[in-house]
C-alpha cells in the first residue's frame, strides 16, 4: 500500500520494558509533558543445574508469572526539535516501578489545581496520580522541575476474582468541568466487568465506586464515557460485541449491542467535534464510525483491512476528521474520515492518509500532540507518539534521533543508525510527525468560488471540472439510453439505474437505493435530522445541494435562463418545466381521465380530484380544498383575508 504522506522519526527511546500506552497531557501549560506506560510477563523457570526429577517437581510447583511495568514521565522541549540531532527533544523526567500498566489517561481538566494521571494496571486496580508541580503561562516554555505524586488507588471488579486484570480506563471530563466537581472514571477488566467510579471531592477525597456491573462474557478490552454526555458509557469485549449503557437507568440492560465487529472489540473512541459519533475499532482489523442515535449499522467503516488489531483510536485535537489507530500487526495509521462523517463517500468510508511503520514491533499505543512543530519550511501535523512491544531479549539502551532537513526524502520504514550499531526495535517508544506530500492532513479552506452558482471549492482544479456543468458540454454518453453528463462520475452513478441493483435499503420503509450515500440521504427523512442550516434565514435541510440551492434565493441568483424568452431561474428543474410553457408538452397523463400535465406535482394534485380528499382546510368557514393554491386564492375572496 502507498500512503499520502510521509512520516520521519524525531527520537526513539528504548523503554527496557515492552511499552503499551502513551499519554499526551491535554491540560492547558501542560500539552508537552508525555506519559509512558509498559508491560512486562516474568515467568519463573526451576534452577538450571537441577536434575530432571527436581525440575519437574519445581515446575509443578512454580508460581504464576508475574506482571511488572513502568511508568515513565518526559517533557518535549521545543527549543530541542530543531535541526540539531543532540540533544533529543525527549527528556525524561521521572520513572515510577509499579504492576503491569494496561492503560493510562490524563485527566482533561485540572483536579485540585493540577494535571492527573489515571492507570489501569495488572493488579486489578485503578491508581492515581497528580502532577505536583506550579506552572504559570508564562513557565508553560520552560523545563519542567516537579514529577508525579501517588494518590492512591482502587480495586475494580466484582466477583472477588484475585487474578484480575484492569484493561482500560476512561474520564468523564471530555466537555471540561468545575475543578474539583463530581469527577468520574470509567474502568473494564478482564472478568468482563465495569466499573464507574467517582472523585467527588477532588484530589484529596480518594475513589468510590459507583456502580459496576457484568458488562461481556470475557474479557471486557475497553471501556469510555460519551464526550458529550457523561452519562453514556461505551464497552467493547472479546466476545465480538459493542454495547452502549445510560448510567441514569442503571445499568440493568445495555441501550444498545452490536455484533457488527467479527472479533473482539478493543478500542472505542466518542468524536469531540461532532457530538453522537463514535469510532471502534477490533480484532478484526477494521475501524467503524457510527452516529449514537442509530446504532443498526456503522456510518462506515476503513476502505481496507488495516493488517492488525485496533487496539487504540484517537480523534484529532482540532481537526474532527481526522482519526489515529494503533494496529498491533501494522503500525499507527492517520485516518481521513470526512467522507464517511459528510455521508458522501458513496460507501468508502475512512482512508489511510499516513502511516507509521518504523518499527519491527507491535504497536499498541498512540496518541496526538498538541504541540506543533516551529518550523518553517516543512509542513508537519500534530506531533504523534507511538508504542511498540515485542517479546525477545534486547540488545541494550540505544537513542534514535532523527531531524531532516527541508525538503529531505523520508520515508515510513526508518533507515537503521548511520553508525551501523543498529537500534533494536523490540520494545521503545517512537516520536515521529507527519509531512505533507500531496495534500495536506488538514483539509484548507474552500477558497474557489464559482461565478455562476456560487459553490466553493479547496481547489482550483475542481472548480474547473464543475463549471462545465455551466457551460452545458455533455461529453459523456450513456450507451444504454443516450443520456448525456457533463462528468464521467455522473454517468458512472447513472449506469446503475439500467441495471436494477438496489443493494442498499432503508430498514424502516425498505425503500431501495443504488449507492450508500443515496440511502444516509434518504434516511434523515425518517429521523427528521437537517444538518445543514442557513446562516441567513436559519431554515434548514437535509443535504448540502438543498442549501446551495435555497440560498440562490437569498443572493438573487439565477443561473440557469430560458433560450427563448430569456427568464432566469434558480434550478435546472424549474428551467425545465417552464421550457414546456412555450413547447405545449405535457407528458404527465392521469391514468382515470387521461388530462395531462406538464408536472408531476400538477398530477398529483390533480388525482385528489378523484379520491375526493382535501387535504387544505379553510380556518375561517371550514371549506377544503385539493391544493394550497386553492384555499390561497379562496381566503382573499371569500373573507377579505390580505
Amino acid at each position: 500500500m502507498s500512503w499520502r504522506s510521509r512520516t520521519r522519526s524525531l527520537q526513539a527511546l528504548d523503554t527496557e520494558l515492552c511499552a503499551d500506552t502513551v499519554e499526551w497531557c491535554p491540560v492547558p501549560r501542560w500539552h508537552d509533558i508525555l506519559a509512558c506506560g509498559t508491560y512486562q510477563l516474568q515467568e519463573s523457570r526451576p534452577g538450571v543445574g537441577a536434575a530432571v526429577e527436581e525440575e519437574e517437581s519445581a515446575a509443578a510447583a512454580t508460581p504464576p508469572p508475574s506482571r511488572i511495568g513502568r511508568l515513565y514521565l518526559f517533557e518535549f522541549r521545543q527549543e530541542e526539535a530543531g535541526g540539531s540531532l543532540t540533544p533529543p527533544p525527549l527528556a525524561e523526567l521521572q520513572r515510577v516501578d509499579t504492576p503491569a500498566i494496561l492503560d493510562l489517561k490524563w485527566c482533561h481538566v485540572p483536579v485540585s489545581g493540577k494535571p492527573l494521571l489515571g492507570m489501569a494496571t495488572a493488579a486489578g486496580d485503578v491508581r492515581l496520580y497528580a502532577l505536583d508541580a506550579e506552572r504559570s503561562q508564562e513557565e508553560s516554555r520552560r523545563h519542567h522541575r516537579g514529577g508525579l505524586k501517588a494518590l492512591g488507588g482502587l480495586a475494580v471488579g466484582g466477583g472477588g476474582a484475585s487474578d484480575r486484570l484492569a484493561l482500560s480506563l476512561d474520564w468523564s471530563t471530555g466537555r471540561g468541568g468545575e475543578d474539583g466537581g463530581d469527577v468520574r472514571v470509567v474502568c473494564s477488566d478482564s472478568a468482563g466487568w465495569v466499573n464507574v467510579l467517582s472523585l467527588p471531592g477532588g484530589e484529596g477525597a480518594g475513589l468510590t465506586t459507583v456502580s459496576r456491573w457484568k458488562a461481556h462474557d470475557s474479557e471486557a478490552w475497553i471501556s469510555a464515557f460519551s464526550y458529550w454526555d457523561p452519562q453514556l458509557v461505551y464497552s467493547g469485549g472479546d466476545d465480538c460485541l459493542l454495547k452502549g449503557w445510560d448510567l441514569r437507568t442503571g445499568p440493568v440492560r445495555p441501550t444498545f449491542t452490536s455484533q457488527a465487529h467479527t472479533m473482539g472489540v478493543c478500542s472505542v473512541h466518542s468524536n469531540p467535534h461532532r457530538e453522537h459519533v463514535l469510532a471502534t475499532g477490533g480484532y478484526d482489523e477494521r475501524v467503524l464510525l457510527w452516529d449514537g442515535r442509530n446504532t443498526r449499522r456503522p456510518l462506515g467503516e476503513t476502505t481496507t483491512l488495516l493488517g492488525g488489531g485496533v487496539w487504540r483510536l484517537k480523534w484529532h485535537p482540532s481537526h474532527g476528521h481526522l482519526l489515529l489507530a494503533a494496529c498491533t500487526h501494522s503500525g499507527v495509521h492517520v485516518l481521513d474520515c470526512g467522507r464517511a462523517l459528510e455521508g458522501s463517500g458513496g460507501g468508502e468510508g475512512a482512508s489511510v492518509v499516513a502511516s507509521y511503520t518504523a518499527h519491527d514491533s507491535l504497536a499498541y499505543g498512540a496518541d496526538w500532540s498538541r504541540v506543533a512543530l516551529e518550523e518553517e519550511e516543512v509542513t508537519a501535523a500534530p506531533l504523534g507518539s507511538t508504542t511498540e512491544t515485542r517479546r525477545g531479549s534486547r540488545r541494550g539502551s540505544r537513542i534514535r534521533h532523527e531531524s531532516l532537513l527541508p525538503g529531505a526524502a523520508a520515508s515510513f520504514d526508518s533507515s537503521p543508525l548511520e553508525d551501523g550499531e543498529g537500534f533494536d526495535r523490540q520494545s521503545g517508544l517512537y516520536v515521529w510527525s507527519a509531512v505533507n506530500e500531496r495534500r495536506s492532513l488538514v483539509k484548507p479552506p474552500k477558497s474557489h468560488c464559482c461565478d455562476q452558482c456560487g459553490k466553493n471549492f479547496r481547489q482550483k482544479a475542481l472548480l474547473k471540472k464543475h463549471q462545465v456543468i455551466h457551460s452545458g458540454v455533455k461529453p459523456y454518453d450513456c450507451d444504454q439510453c443516450g443520456k448525456k453528463f457533463s462528468q464521467n462520475s455522473q454517468l458512472k452513478t447513472h449506469q446503475v439505474i439500467h441495471t436494477g441493483e438496489k443493494p442498499f435499503r432503508c430498514e424502516q420503509c425498505g425503500t431501495g437505493f443504488a449507492q450508500s450515500s443515496s440511502l444516509k440521504i434518504h434516511q434523515r427523512i425518517h429521523t427528521g435530522e437537517k444538518p445543514y442550516h442557513c446562516e441567513l434565514c436559519g431554515q434548514s435541510f437535509r443535504t448540502n445541494d438543498h442549501l446551495n440551492v435555497h440560498q440562490r434565493f437569498h443572493r438573487g441568483h439565477r443561473p440557469y435562463s430560458c433560450d427563448r424568452c430569456g427568464k432566469s431561474f434558480t434550478t435546472v428543474s424549474i428551467l425545465k418545466a417552464h421550457r414546456m410553457t412555450h413547447t405545449g408538452e405535457k407528458p404527465h397523463a392521469c391514468d382515470q381521465c387521461g388530462k395531462s400535465f406538464s408536472q408531476p406535482s400538477s398530477l398529483q394534485a390533480h388525482i385528489l380530484v378523484h379520491t375526493g380528499f382535501r387535504p387544505f382546510h379553510c380556518e375561517l368557514c371550514g371549506k377544503a380544498f385539493t391544493t394550497k393554491h386553492g384555499l390561497q386564492r379562496h381566503e382573499p375572496c371569500t373573507h377579505d383575508v390580505r
